[in-house]
């Protein structure tokens, strides 16, 4: 079954383009994350709307995706990276996504349609730039130290249950989660049966 998603990796402009930037990158980057494109990890460029300007998510073969997903991975990008626009005949931004080790989308900032030469790309001024959370950003002053190394930021968001609103931390089985307010209590959230549960437990101890 492996070799059957290996031969279905995605044979497109795109694709080629991220090996091509990536094949320019420290090779301790490179290599990580052309095994993913190698791997068969990505199945197709999706086409989707988002705020980030030209940006186009990565849809993932499911059965090779635990083999590079980091549950403590960070979310950050690669960007102030160039490639050349050969409609307009001008360089433009290309970014790299990263979510829990896993390329999850990039993004080619340009006007309008585009013709990318996958041969002219400039990674010389390329910088790894962390993507800030909001929302773990509010929970943040209330942590210790201790707190903030057992919590990954990328985890965190809110959800409002009955009025009020829990900061997620945690993931369960089926949905259920592990959520604090900003006094930090602890509560264990389920929906099947819908409880919120206080928990006399510590952060860093429901995190191990």
């Amino acid at each position: 079954m492996f070799g059957l998603f290996k031969k279905a990796k995605p044979k497109n402009w795109e694709i080629e383009l991220l090996r091509n930037v990536l094949i320019q990158l420290p090779n301790e980057i490179a290599k990580l994350f052309i095994d993913q494109i190698d791997e068969g990890l990505f199945r197709k460029v999706l086409r989707l709307k988002s705020d980030i300007p030209g940006y186009s998510p990565l849809a993932y073969n499911s059965a090779i995706y635990n083999k590079f997903y980091d549950k403590k991975g960070k979310n950050y990008m690669f960007s102030n990276i160039k490639v050349f626009d050969a409609k307009n005949a001008v360089l433009v931004n290309y970014a790299i996504y990263v979510s829990y080790g896993v390329m999850n989308g990039f993004s080619i900032d340009s006007i309008g349609k585009y013709e990318i030469d996958n041969t002219q790309i400039d990674t010389t001024n390329f910088r790894k730039t962390l993507i800030e959370n909001d929302d773990y950003n509010q929970i943040a002053s209330i942590l210790t130290n201790d707190e903030k190394d057992a919590i990954n930021p990328s985890d965190v968001y809110i959800v409002t249950l009955e009025g009020k609103d829990y900061y997620h931390i945690k993931d369960l089985e089926d949905g259920d989660f592990i959520g604090i307010d900003l006094n930090k209590k602890v509560y264990k959230i389920t929906h099947d049966p819908y409880e919120i549960i206080l928990l006399d437990e510590r952060i860093e101890e429901l995190l191990k």
